[in-house]
Protein backbone atom coordinates (compact mmCIF):
# COMPACT_ATOMS: atom_id res chain seq x y z
CA UNK A 1 0.00 0.00 0.00
CA UNK A 2 1.08 3.32 -1.20
CA UNK A 3 1.42 6.59 1.34
CA UNK A 4 -0.47 9.80 0.12
CA UNK A 5 1.14 12.68 1.48
CA UNK A 6 -0.22 16.56 2.15
CA UNK A 7 2.81 18.49 3.51
CA UNK A 8 3.44 16.89 6.81
CA UNK A 9 0.78 14.72 7.40
CA UNK A 10 0.49 11.33 5.63
CA UNK A 11 -2.39 8.60 5.09
CA UNK A 12 -1.96 5.45 4.76
CA UNK A 13 -5.22 3.49 4.41
CA UNK A 14 -7.03 4.33 7.46
CA UNK A 15 -3.38 5.50 9.08
CA UNK A 16 -3.03 9.42 9.70
CA UNK A 17 -0.34 10.60 10.85
CA UNK A 18 3.17 13.61 11.72
CA UNK A 19 5.84 13.20 8.94
CA UNK A 20 9.39 13.63 9.44
CA UNK A 21 11.96 13.54 6.91
CA UNK A 22 15.53 12.48 6.60
CA UNK A 23 18.06 14.79 6.25
CA UNK A 24 18.35 14.32 2.51
CA UNK A 25 14.67 13.49 2.10
CA UNK A 26 15.25 9.88 1.44
CA UNK A 27 13.47 8.22 4.06
CA UNK A 28 10.98 9.44 6.80
CA UNK A 29 9.19 7.97 9.44
CA UNK A 30 5.27 8.90 10.46
CA UNK A 31 3.25 8.48 13.72
CA UNK A 32 0.03 8.89 14.56
CA UNK A 33 -3.17 6.91 14.72
CA UNK A 34 -5.85 4.70 12.98
CA UNK A 35 -8.61 7.16 11.98
CA UNK A 36 -11.65 4.55 11.90
CA UNK A 37 -10.82 2.64 15.17
CA UNK A 38 -13.37 2.28 17.85
CA UNK A 39 -10.57 3.54 20.30
CA UNK A 40 -8.34 6.05 19.12
CA UNK A 41 -5.10 5.36 20.07
CA UNK A 42 -1.49 7.21 18.68
CA UNK A 43 0.81 4.65 19.20
CA UNK A 44 1.60 3.31 15.44
CA UNK A 45 3.89 4.25 13.31
CA UNK A 46 5.47 3.32 9.91
CA UNK A 47 8.95 4.12 7.57
CA UNK A 48 8.86 5.43 4.52
CA UNK A 49 10.93 5.49 1.31
CA UNK A 50 9.02 8.21 -1.10
CA UNK A 51 5.54 7.21 -1.22
CA UNK A 52 6.63 3.05 -0.48
CA UNK A 53 6.00 1.56 3.03
CA UNK A 54 8.79 -0.15 4.19
CA UNK A 55 7.30 -1.20 7.13
CA UNK A 56 4.37 -0.27 9.89
CA UNK A 57 3.71 -0.87 13.01
CA UNK A 58 2.55 -0.29 16.52
CA UNK A 59 4.20 -0.19 20.34
CA UNK A 60 2.61 -0.28 23.85
CA UNK A 61 3.21 3.46 24.42
CA UNK A 62 2.22 6.85 23.19
CA UNK A 63 4.40 8.40 20.48
CA UNK A 64 5.07 11.48 20.75
CA UNK A 65 6.97 12.47 17.75
CA UNK A 66 10.19 10.74 15.55
CA UNK A 67 13.51 11.32 14.06
CA UNK A 68 15.06 9.79 10.80
CA UNK A 69 18.28 9.20 9.51
CA UNK A 70 19.30 8.90 6.13
CA UNK A 71 19.87 5.19 5.87
CA UNK A 72 16.56 4.18 7.34
CA UNK A 73 17.14 4.26 10.78
CA UNK A 74 14.81 6.09 12.87
CA UNK A 75 14.00 7.11 16.81
CA UNK A 76 10.64 7.42 18.18
CA UNK A 77 10.23 9.45 21.12
CA UNK A 78 7.25 7.64 23.66
CA UNK A 79 5.54 8.35 26.62
CA UNK A 80 4.28 5.45 28.88
CA UNK A 81 1.76 5.84 32.19
CA UNK A 82 4.11 8.31 33.90
CA UNK A 83 5.87 11.27 32.60
CA UNK A 84 9.17 10.28 31.82
CA UNK A 85 9.90 10.02 28.26
CA UNK A 86 11.55 7.22 26.37
CA UNK A 87 13.68 7.03 22.90
CA UNK A 88 13.95 3.77 21.07
CA UNK A 89 15.80 3.38 17.98
CA UNK A 90 14.91 1.31 14.88
CA UNK A 91 16.30 -0.08 12.25
CA UNK A 92 14.85 0.11 8.95
CA UNK A 93 13.01 -3.48 8.77
CA UNK A 94 11.34 -2.09 11.91
CA UNK A 95 13.12 -3.86 14.64
CA UNK A 96 13.86 -2.09 17.62
CA UNK A 97 17.15 -2.31 18.97
CA UNK A 98 17.72 0.35 21.95
CA UNK A 99 15.92 2.36 24.70
CA UNK A 100 16.51 4.74 26.98
CA UNK A 101 14.45 6.54 29.40
CA UNK A 102 15.11 10.16 30.83
CA UNK A 103 13.66 11.52 33.92
CA UNK A 104 14.56 15.57 33.15
CA UNK A 105 13.01 17.30 29.89
CA UNK A 106 14.07 15.65 27.12
CA UNK A 107 14.72 19.04 24.52
CA UNK A 108 16.37 16.80 21.44
CA UNK A 109 17.27 14.05 20.10
CA UNK A 110 18.54 12.31 17.06
CA UNK A 111 19.77 9.54 15.76
CA UNK A 112 23.07 9.31 13.49
CA UNK A 113 23.24 8.35 9.85
CA UNK A 114 24.24 4.57 10.45
CA UNK A 115 22.18 4.50 13.54
CA UNK A 116 24.97 3.47 16.15
CA UNK A 117 25.28 6.65 17.60
CA UNK A 118 22.55 8.85 19.72
CA UNK A 119 22.53 13.17 20.20
CA UNK A 120 20.44 14.49 22.91
CA UNK A 121 19.57 17.21 24.79
CA UNK A 122 18.49 17.61 29.02
CA UNK A 123 19.31 21.07 30.69
CA UNK A 124 20.68 22.52 27.60
CA UNK A 125 23.94 20.12 27.69
CA UNK A 126 24.15 18.04 24.46
CA UNK A 127 25.31 13.96 24.56
CA UNK A 128 26.69 11.92 22.19
CA UNK A 129 25.93 8.15 22.67
CA UNK A 130 27.41 5.08 21.74
CA UNK A 131 24.37 2.98 21.35
CA UNK A 132 26.23 -0.36 21.74
CA UNK A 133 27.81 0.34 25.12
CA UNK A 134 25.65 2.89 26.46
CA UNK A 135 27.89 5.22 27.16
CA UNK A 136 28.99 9.26 26.45
CA UNK A 137 31.46 9.79 23.97
CA UNK A 138 31.48 13.59 24.52
CA UNK A 139 28.79 16.13 26.06
CA UNK A 140 28.93 20.45 26.60
CA UNK A 141 26.55 22.47 27.52
CA UNK A 142 25.65 25.44 25.24
CA UNK A 143 23.57 28.17 25.71
CA UNK A 144 20.41 28.59 26.96
CA UNK A 145 18.78 30.49 23.96
CA UNK A 146 20.40 28.06 21.33
CA UNK A 147 17.17 25.86 20.27
CA UNK A 148 18.76 22.44 18.60
CA UNK A 149 16.43 20.92 15.83
CA UNK A 150 19.06 19.02 13.92
CA UNK A 151 22.95 17.67 15.18
CA UNK A 152 25.57 15.81 13.29
CA UNK A 153 29.49 14.86 13.73
CA UNK A 154 31.15 16.26 10.67
CA UNK A 155 33.90 14.46 8.68
CA UNK A 156 37.04 15.39 11.41
CA UNK A 157 35.25 13.62 14.17
CA UNK A 158 36.08 16.55 16.67
CA UNK A 159 33.57 19.11 15.44
CA UNK A 160 29.72 18.69 15.97
CA UNK A 161 27.55 20.58 13.53
CA UNK A 162 23.87 21.71 15.40
CA UNK A 163 20.85 23.92 13.70
CA UNK A 164 19.06 26.28 15.33
CA UNK A 165 15.61 25.88 14.78
CA UNK A 166 14.25 28.94 11.84
CA UNK A 167 18.14 29.87 11.85
CA UNK A 168 20.68 27.68 10.22
CA UNK A 169 23.65 25.34 11.01
CA UNK A 170 26.19 26.37 13.88
CA UNK A 171 29.67 24.25 14.89
CA UNK A 172 30.72 23.53 18.57
CA UNK A 173 33.93 21.58 19.78
CA UNK A 174 33.52 18.39 20.77
CA UNK A 175 34.65 19.99 24.01
CA UNK A 176 32.23 22.18 23.89
CA UNK A 177 33.58 25.80 22.32
CA UNK A 178 30.90 27.32 20.56
CA UNK A 179 33.43 28.11 17.58
CA UNK A 180 30.47 30.28 15.62
CA UNK A 181 29.71 31.76 18.48
CA UNK A 182 29.53 35.37 16.70
CA UNK A 183 27.78 34.40 13.49
CA UNK A 184 25.02 32.67 15.84
CA UNK A 185 24.81 35.53 17.93
CA UNK A 186 24.35 37.87 15.06
CA UNK A 187 21.93 35.60 13.01
CA UNK A 188 19.69 34.85 16.63
CA UNK A 189 19.49 38.85 17.44
CA UNK A 190 18.78 39.73 13.54
CA UNK A 191 14.94 37.29 14.28
CA UNK A 192 14.62 37.62 18.07
CA UNK A 193 11.56 39.22 19.57
CA UNK A 194 11.96 42.75 21.43
CA UNK A 195 12.07 41.25 24.65
CA UNK A 196 14.57 38.47 24.29
CA UNK A 197 16.23 40.97 22.16
CA UNK A 198 16.68 43.13 25.48
CA UNK A 199 18.05 40.31 27.69
CA UNK A 200 20.41 39.33 25.10
CA UNK A 201 21.95 43.12 24.93
CA UNK A 202 21.84 43.51 28.69
CA UNK A 203 23.54 39.48 29.08
CA UNK A 204 26.17 40.58 26.39
CA UNK A 205 27.28 44.06 28.10
CA UNK A 206 27.24 42.20 31.69
CA UNK A 207 29.74 39.83 30.22
CA UNK A 208 31.69 41.68 27.88
CA UNK A 209 31.69 45.04 29.77
CA UNK A 210 31.72 48.44 28.13
CA UNK A 211 34.98 49.33 26.87
CA UNK A 212 34.06 52.62 24.86
CA UNK A 213 31.62 54.96 23.68
CA UNK A 214 31.36 53.25 20.85
CA UNK A 215 30.53 49.88 22.93
CA UNK A 216 27.92 51.84 24.67
CA UNK A 217 26.13 53.15 21.73
CA UNK A 218 26.27 49.66 19.90
CA UNK A 219 24.66 48.76 22.48
CA UNK A 220 22.19 51.89 22.72
CA UNK A 221 21.43 51.08 18.63
CA UNK A 222 20.20 47.28 19.48
CA UNK A 223 18.25 48.62 22.64
CA UNK A 224 16.22 51.19 20.46
CA UNK A 225 15.42 47.91 17.91
CA UNK A 226 14.43 46.05 20.72
CA UNK A 227 11.69 48.82 21.68
CA UNK A 228 11.04 48.81 17.82
CA UNK A 229 10.13 44.72 17.64
CA UNK A 230 7.79 45.48 20.57
CA UNK A 231 7.61 45.73 24.50
CA UNK A 232 5.53 46.27 26.86
CA UNK A 233 5.24 45.95 30.12
CA UNK A 234 4.63 42.48 31.95
CA UNK A 235 5.68 41.37 35.42
CA UNK A 236 9.26 40.73 34.71
CA UNK A 237 9.72 43.51 32.85
CA UNK A 238 8.70 47.50 32.44
CA UNK A 239 9.17 49.64 29.60
CA UNK A 240 10.29 52.59 32.18
CA UNK A 241 12.82 50.01 33.17
CA UNK A 242 14.12 49.55 29.83
CA UNK A 243 14.05 53.66 28.71
CA UNK A 244 16.22 54.24 31.87
CA UNK A 245 18.86 51.17 31.12
CA UNK A 246 18.76 53.17 27.34
CA UNK A 247 19.30 56.54 28.78
CA UNK A 248 22.62 55.05 31.37
CA UNK A 249 23.80 53.61 27.39
CA UNK A 250 23.47 56.83 25.94
CA UNK A 251 25.34 58.82 28.61
CA UNK A 252 28.00 56.61 28.45
CA UNK A 253 28.35 57.11 24.52
CA UNK A 254 28.16 60.77 25.50
CA UNK A 255 24.89 61.51 23.73
CA UNK A 256 22.80 63.56 26.22
CA UNK A 257 20.49 64.61 23.58
CA UNK A 258 19.26 60.95 23.28
CA UNK A 259 20.18 60.24 26.90
CA UNK A 260 17.41 62.99 28.06
CA UNK A 261 15.18 61.60 25.62
CA UNK A 262 15.38 58.14 26.88
CA UNK A 263 15.02 59.43 30.75
CA UNK A 264 11.43 61.40 29.45
CA UNK A 265 10.29 57.94 27.67
CA UNK A 266 10.81 56.37 30.81
CA UNK A 267 9.35 58.70 33.25
CA UNK A 268 6.30 58.70 30.41
CA UNK A 269 6.39 55.29 30.60
CA UNK A 270 6.28 54.42 34.69
CA UNK A 271 2.29 52.90 35.15
CA UNK A 272 0.31 53.63 38.05
CA UNK A 273 1.42 50.93 40.40
CA UNK A 274 5.14 52.55 39.98
CA UNK A 275 4.15 55.97 40.21
CA UNK A 276 2.00 55.87 43.76
CA UNK A 277 4.89 53.49 45.32
CA UNK A 278 7.53 56.33 44.62
CA UNK A 279 5.47 59.01 45.14
CA UNK A 280 5.28 57.02 49.38
CA UNK A 281 8.77 56.67 49.30
CA UNK A 282 9.75 60.28 48.61
CA UNK A 283 7.07 62.31 51.23
CA UNK A 284 10.21 62.32 53.81
CA UNK A 285 11.25 64.92 50.54
CA UNK A 286 8.89 67.71 51.71
CA UNK A 287 10.84 68.22 54.48
CA UNK A 288 10.41 70.43 57.61
CA UNK A 289 9.12 73.39 56.78
CA UNK A 290 7.10 71.28 54.38
CA UNK A 291 8.75 72.05 50.30
CA UNK A 292 5.18 72.91 48.31
CA UNK A 293 7.09 72.49 45.31
CA UNK A 294 7.92 69.13 46.11
CA UNK A 295 4.54 68.34 47.43
CA UNK A 296 2.73 69.66 44.25
CA UNK A 297 5.61 67.63 42.32
CA UNK A 298 4.29 64.08 44.59
CA UNK A 299 0.55 65.17 44.20
CA UNK A 300 0.93 65.44 40.52
CA UNK A 301 2.44 62.50 40.55
CA UNK A 302 -0.52 60.40 42.32
CA UNK A 303 -3.00 62.13 39.94
CA UNK A 304 -1.38 61.11 37.33
CA UNK A 305 -1.61 57.25 38.49
CA UNK A 306 -5.42 57.46 38.31
CA UNK A 307 -4.46 57.15 34.43
CA UNK A 308 -3.38 53.80 34.46
CA UNK A 309 -6.68 51.82 33.84
CA UNK A 310 -5.67 48.91 35.91
CA UNK A 311 -5.13 50.76 38.90
CA UNK A 312 -8.74 51.12 39.58
CA UNK A 313 -9.05 47.13 40.11
CA UNK A 314 -6.77 47.21 43.01
CA UNK A 315 -8.49 48.53 46.09
CA UNK A 316 -5.23 48.50 48.02
CA UNK A 317 -3.56 50.73 45.73
CA UNK A 318 -6.16 53.21 45.73
CA UNK A 319 -6.67 53.39 49.10
CA UNK A 320 -2.55 54.30 49.43
CA UNK A 321 -2.70 56.67 46.41
CA UNK A 322 -5.56 58.28 48.12
CA UNK A 323 -4.14 58.73 51.86
CA UNK A 324 -0.95 59.30 51.12
CA UNK A 325 -2.39 62.14 48.79
CA UNK A 326 -4.32 63.45 51.90
CA UNK A 327 -1.27 62.96 54.03
CA UNK A 328 0.93 65.58 51.59
CA UNK A 329 -2.57 68.09 51.70
CA UNK A 330 -2.77 68.09 55.17
CA UNK A 331 1.49 69.03 55.90
CA UNK A 332 1.27 71.63 53.18
CA UNK A 333 -2.22 73.21 55.16
CA UNK A 334 -4.81 72.42 52.14
CA UNK A 335 -7.08 71.51 54.92
CA UNK A 336 -10.17 70.77 52.41
CA UNK A 337 -7.57 68.74 49.77
CA UNK A 338 -6.64 66.50 52.40
CA UNK A 339 -10.49 65.40 53.62
CA UNK A 340 -11.43 64.80 50.11
CA UNK A 341 -8.24 62.67 49.81
CA UNK A 342 -9.00 60.84 53.11
CA UNK A 343 -12.57 60.22 51.87
CA UNK A 344 -11.63 59.07 48.47
CA UNK A 345 -8.96 56.78 50.09
CA UNK A 346 -12.02 55.25 52.90
CA UNK A 347 -14.37 54.84 49.82
CA UNK A 348 -11.77 53.22 47.66
CA UNK A 349 -10.52 50.78 50.88
CA UNK A 350 -11.93 50.78 53.77
CA UNK A 351 -8.33 49.40 55.07
CA UNK A 352 -6.70 52.49 54.05
CA UNK A 353 -5.49 53.36 57.30
CA UNK A 354 -6.72 57.21 57.50
CA UNK A 355 -10.52 56.96 59.71
CA UNK A 356 -8.32 58.80 62.58
CA UNK A 357 -6.46 61.14 60.09
CA UNK A 358 -10.28 62.51 58.70
CA UNK A 359 -12.07 62.42 62.04
CA UNK A 360 -9.55 64.77 63.41
CA UNK A 361 -10.09 67.16 60.59
CA UNK A 362 -13.64 66.97 60.42
CA UNK A 363 -14.02 66.70 64.06
CA UNK A 364 -16.78 64.50 63.56
CA UNK A 365 -16.66 60.52 64.04
CA UNK A 366 -16.44 58.38 60.47
CA UNK A 367 -18.73 55.32 60.44
CA UNK A 368 -16.99 52.62 57.61
CA UNK A 369 -19.11 50.46 55.80
CA UNK A 370 -18.62 46.47 56.32
CA UNK A 371 -15.55 45.62 54.76
CA UNK A 372 -16.76 43.75 51.76
CA UNK A 373 -15.96 39.79 51.11
CA UNK A 374 -14.08 38.75 48.79
CA UNK A 375 -15.59 37.98 45.45
CA UNK A 376 -16.79 34.18 45.14
CA UNK A 377 -14.64 31.38 43.00
CA UNK A 378 -17.70 31.26 41.01
CA UNK A 379 -17.62 35.03 40.23
CA UNK A 380 -13.85 34.61 38.80
CA UNK A 381 -14.71 31.76 36.18
CA UNK A 382 -14.58 32.77 32.88
CA UNK A 383 -15.21 29.59 30.31
CA UNK A 384 -13.61 30.78 27.31
CA UNK A 385 -10.48 31.07 29.09
CA UNK A 386 -10.43 27.62 31.25
CA UNK A 387 -8.93 24.69 30.28
CA UNK A 388 -9.38 20.86 31.33
CA UNK A 389 -6.67 18.22 31.96
CA UNK A 390 -4.19 21.08 32.10
CA UNK A 391 -2.30 18.31 34.52
CA UNK A 392 -3.84 15.36 35.47
CA UNK A 393 -7.72 14.29 35.45
CA UNK A 394 -9.29 15.61 38.75
CA UNK A 395 -10.84 12.04 39.62
CA UNK A 396 -8.64 9.72 38.23
CA UNK A 397 -5.10 10.95 37.65
CA UNK A 398 -5.02 10.01 34.28
CA UNK A 399 -3.59 12.55 31.44
CA UNK A 400 -5.68 12.65 28.72
CA UNK A 401 -4.61 15.41 27.54
CA UNK A 402 -5.52 19.29 28.01
CA UNK A 403 -8.59 20.44 26.36
CA UNK A 404 -10.15 24.10 26.16
CA UNK A 405 -13.21 23.96 28.58
CA UNK A 406 -15.81 25.03 26.04
CA UNK A 407 -14.85 22.27 24.18
CA UNK A 408 -14.53 19.69 26.71
CA UNK A 409 -18.14 21.28 27.89
CA UNK A 410 -19.47 19.79 23.93
CA UNK A 411 -19.51 16.12 25.06
CA UNK A 412 -22.24 17.02 27.83
CA UNK A 413 -24.29 17.88 25.15
CA UNK A 414 -24.67 14.49 24.11
CA UNK A 415 -24.49 12.59 27.86
CA UNK A 416 -27.24 12.29 30.18
CA UNK A 417 -28.41 12.21 33.59
CA UNK A 418 -26.39 9.18 34.57
CA UNK A 419 -23.06 10.60 33.72
CA UNK A 420 -23.67 13.46 35.55
CA UNK A 421 -24.90 10.81 38.21
CA UNK A 422 -21.43 9.30 38.02
CA UNK A 423 -19.49 12.41 38.71
CA UNK A 424 -21.56 13.04 42.06
CA UNK A 425 -21.31 9.67 43.07
CA UNK A 426 -17.52 9.52 42.46
CA UNK A 427 -17.55 13.35 44.09
CA UNK A 428 -19.10 12.06 47.22
CA UNK A 429 -16.86 8.76 47.55
CA UNK A 430 -13.60 10.67 47.20
CA UNK A 431 -15.20 12.92 49.61
CA UNK A 432 -15.90 9.91 52.09
CA UNK A 433 -12.17 8.68 51.90
CA UNK A 434 -10.80 12.19 52.63
CA UNK A 435 -13.63 12.52 55.42
CA UNK A 436 -12.67 9.82 56.88
CA UNK A 437 -9.00 8.96 55.78
CA UNK A 438 -5.56 9.25 57.04
CA UNK A 439 -4.85 13.09 55.25
CA UNK A 440 -3.50 15.02 58.89
CA UNK A 441 -4.77 18.28 56.78
CA UNK A 442 -8.63 17.49 58.14
CA UNK A 443 -9.96 20.44 59.71
CA UNK A 444 -13.85 20.77 61.04
CA UNK A 445 -14.83 22.89 58.78
CA UNK A 446 -13.17 20.65 55.62
CA UNK A 447 -15.50 17.88 57.53
CA UNK A 448 -18.86 19.77 58.14
CA UNK A 449 -18.93 20.71 54.45
CA UNK A 450 -17.94 17.23 53.40
CA UNK A 451 -20.76 15.65 55.66
CA UNK A 452 -23.04 18.07 53.87
CA UNK A 453 -21.70 17.41 50.43
CA UNK A 454 -22.19 13.53 51.37
CA UNK A 455 -26.17 14.04 52.42
CA UNK A 456 -26.65 16.16 49.17
CA UNK A 457 -25.29 13.24 47.23
CA UNK A 458 -27.27 10.89 49.01
CA UNK A 459 -30.52 12.20 49.30
CA UNK A 460 -30.80 13.10 45.84
CA UNK A 461 -30.24 8.78 44.81
CA UNK A 462 -32.54 6.07 45.65
CA UNK A 463 -29.65 3.65 45.81
CA UNK A 464 -26.11 3.56 44.84
CA UNK A 465 -25.62 6.87 46.42
CA UNK A 466 -21.13 6.06 45.77
CA UNK A 467 -18.98 5.04 43.26
CA UNK A 468 -16.79 1.64 44.82
CA UNK A 469 -15.32 3.34 47.60
CA UNK A 470 -12.86 3.18 46.95
CA UNK A 471 -12.66 3.67 43.58
CA UNK A 472 -8.86 3.81 43.17
CA UNK A 473 -6.85 1.06 45.22
CA UNK A 474 -2.85 1.32 45.26
CA UNK A 475 -1.33 -1.44 43.64
CA UNK A 476 2.61 -0.77 44.92
CA UNK A 477 4.97 2.38 45.72
CA UNK A 478 4.35 4.19 42.34
CA UNK A 479 1.10 2.69 41.31
CA UNK A 480 -2.98 2.82 41.83
CA UNK A 481 -5.96 0.70 39.84
CA UNK A 482 -8.93 2.79 38.93
CA UNK A 483 -12.35 0.14 38.96
CA UNK A 484 -14.93 2.12 37.21
CA UNK A 485 -14.32 3.87 34.12
CA UNK A 486 -13.78 7.77 35.05
CA UNK A 487 -17.09 10.35 34.28
CA UNK A 488 -14.65 13.11 34.11
CA UNK A 489 -12.37 12.08 31.24
CA UNK A 490 -14.23 8.82 30.28
CA UNK A 491 -10.59 7.01 30.81
CA UNK A 492 -11.34 3.15 30.58
CA UNK A 493 -10.51 1.36 34.43
CA UNK A 494 -6.78 0.42 34.43
CA UNK A 495 -3.59 1.43 36.02
CA UNK A 496 -2.58 5.25 37.12
CA UNK A 497 0.61 6.23 38.02
CA UNK A 498 1.59 8.15 41.98
CA UNK A 499 3.29 11.35 42.02
CA UNK A 500 3.60 14.17 44.67
CA UNK A 501 0.21 15.61 43.53
CA UNK A 502 -2.20 12.31 43.11
CA UNK A 503 -2.30 9.34 45.11
CA UNK A 504 -5.44 7.36 46.48
CA UNK A 505 -8.09 9.33 48.03
CA UNK A 506 -7.79 8.60 51.62
CA UNK A 507 -4.23 9.89 51.71
CA UNK A 508 -4.66 12.70 49.57
CA UNK A 509 -3.12 16.26 50.07
CA UNK A 510 -4.82 19.57 49.70
CA UNK A 511 -3.31 20.45 46.32
CA UNK A 512 -4.97 16.86 45.03
CA UNK A 513 -8.31 17.90 46.96
CA UNK A 514 -8.78 21.13 46.29
CA UNK A 515 -8.32 20.44 42.58
CA UNK A 516 -11.34 17.78 43.12
CA UNK A 517 -13.47 19.98 44.41
CA UNK A 518 -12.46 23.27 41.89
CA UNK A 519 -12.73 20.99 38.19
CA UNK A 520 -15.73 19.42 39.52
CA UNK A 521 -17.30 22.45 40.73
CA UNK A 522 -16.03 24.12 36.78
CA UNK A 523 -17.91 21.10 35.51
CA UNK A 524 -21.64 21.66 37.00
CA UNK A 525 -20.72 25.27 36.61
CA UNK A 526 -20.34 25.09 33.29
CA UNK A 527 -23.19 22.25 32.53
CA UNK A 528 -25.45 24.26 34.69
CA UNK A 529 -24.43 27.55 32.36
CA UNK A 530 -25.32 25.51 29.37
CA UNK A 531 -27.98 23.68 29.91
CA UNK A 532 -27.98 20.62 27.59
CA UNK A 533 -31.45 19.57 26.72
CA UNK A 534 -31.69 16.30 28.96
CA UNK A 535 -31.40 18.40 32.05
CA UNK A 536 -34.74 19.44 33.82
CA UNK A 537 -35.68 22.39 35.63
CA UNK A 538 -35.48 20.54 39.10
CA UNK A 539 -31.93 18.39 37.60
CA UNK A 540 -30.75 22.23 37.15
CA UNK A 541 -31.76 23.44 40.29
CA UNK A 542 -29.95 20.44 42.26
CA UNK A 543 -26.89 20.90 39.97
CA UNK A 544 -26.56 24.65 40.58
CA UNK A 545 -27.21 23.53 44.49
CA UNK A 546 -24.21 20.85 44.28
CA UNK A 547 -22.21 23.80 42.36
CA UNK A 548 -22.18 26.02 44.88
CA UNK A 549 -21.98 23.04 47.53
CA UNK A 550 -18.65 21.98 45.52
CA UNK A 551 -16.99 24.79 45.68
CA UNK A 552 -17.72 25.87 49.56
CA UNK A 553 -16.03 22.39 50.12
CA UNK A 554 -13.03 23.02 48.13
CA UNK A 555 -12.83 26.30 50.32
CA UNK A 556 -12.72 24.60 53.19
CA UNK A 557 -9.62 22.69 52.60
CA UNK A 558 -7.86 25.97 53.09
CA UNK A 559 -5.78 27.24 50.20
CA UNK A 560 -5.89 30.14 49.45
CA UNK A 561 -8.51 31.08 46.07
CA UNK A 562 -6.43 32.77 42.59
CA UNK A 563 -8.08 35.92 42.00
CA UNK A 564 -8.35 35.63 38.26
CA UNK A 565 -10.05 32.17 38.28
CA UNK A 566 -10.59 31.17 41.84
CA UNK A 567 -8.86 27.93 41.65
CA UNK A 568 -7.09 26.92 45.18
CA UNK A 569 -3.75 26.83 45.05
CA UNK A 570 -1.05 26.50 47.31
CA UNK A 571 0.79 29.75 45.52
CA UNK A 572 0.17 33.09 44.03
CA UNK A 573 2.86 34.15 42.30
CA UNK A 574 2.91 38.24 40.95
CA UNK A 575 0.69 39.05 44.33
CA UNK A 576 2.14 40.54 47.34
CA UNK A 577 0.49 40.64 51.16
CA UNK A 578 -1.02 44.39 50.58
CA UNK A 579 -2.47 43.60 46.61
CA UNK A 580 -2.71 39.99 46.30
CA UNK A 581 -5.16 40.82 43.68
CA UNK A 582 -2.46 41.22 41.14
CA UNK A 583 -1.67 37.70 41.90
CA UNK A 584 -1.79 34.84 39.60
CA UNK A 585 -2.37 30.66 39.85
CA UNK A 586 0.07 28.39 38.32
CA UNK A 587 -2.94 27.58 36.10
CA UNK A 588 -3.17 31.10 34.99
CA UNK A 589 0.65 31.90 34.36
CA UNK A 590 0.42 28.63 31.67
CA UNK A 591 -2.59 29.69 30.09
CA UNK A 592 -1.03 33.79 29.70
CA UNK A 593 2.21 32.56 28.12
CA UNK A 594 4.43 33.19 30.27
CA UNK A 595 4.95 35.52 34.02
CA UNK A 596 2.30 37.85 32.75
CA UNK A 597 -0.13 39.73 35.08
CA UNK A 598 -3.84 39.98 33.42
CA UNK A 599 -7.05 40.80 34.59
Amino acid sequence: MNAERRGDQVYIGDFMGTVCDSPSGRFSVAWGIFINRKSVEDKHFALLQGRNVVTQRSISRRVLDGRCSDLGYFALRVQGNTDKETVLLFGPEGEQYYSRQFGGYLQFYDVSEDGKFLFWVTENTLHYTDVSDKKDLFSFAFDHRFYPTGARLDADGSTVSMRHKCIGWYRFSTAGAFLDEETWLNDYMKTCNGITLYHVIRDLQERQGTRSAEDAETYALWIEEALRRGIEDCFSLKVADVQSYLATLYRQAGKATEADTADSKAEQSLDGFRLVDRAISQVPEIGDPPSEDVARRLVADLDRATQTPRLHEYPNYMGKLYRTKGEILERIGDKEGAITAYRTALEANITAGCKKQLERLTNAPVILPEKPKPRSVESRIDLDRGTMFHFRCPVCGSEPGEKPLVEYLVDWHGADGNRLQRLLSHLAGATWELRFGNSHWLTKKFQTHADELIRNVSDNKKENAFAPSPFILSVDAKTMTMQTECPVCVTAPGKRAKDNYFTVWSEACKVQSSNLYYEVGLILFGVVTARPSWMSDDLRDYCEMMKSQTFRTGESVGLPSCPQCGRFTTAILGGTRTDPEKGMCRWCLDASGGIQIRK
